[in-house]
């Protein structure tokens, strides 16, 4: 991840599609992300990024029959994932 030149502040988006694997005939499924967030600098060589991401998984029907969401009612198929991170270029 690269700071712009001459700013403190960097936006930051990104996205993916992978896969998750379980044991005990649970199956694979296709696992998806996208969020965004900022990285600031701080000095010359070290900075800081917080941000939130969107995640979840495919298909959602074959996912709920498999799974329970102990945390509410609704399908847990789909979840939101805060991160925090701090780079140091050498």
């Amino acid at each position: 991840m690269l700071v712009l030149p001459y700013r403190r502040v960097t936006p930051i988006l990104s996205g993916g599609f992978g896969g998750a694997f379980f044991s005990r005939r649970l199956g694979a499924y296709g696992r998806w992300t996208a969020g965004g967030g900022l990285m600031f600098a701080i000095g010359e060589r070290l900075t800081a990024g917080f941000g939130m991401d969107v995640e979840g998984l495919l298909p959602r029907d074959r996912y709920a029959r498999n799974f329970e969401c102990r945390l509410s009612q609704q399908q847990c198929a789909m979840g939101l994932a805060p991160w925090v991170s701090f780079g140091f270029r050498l």
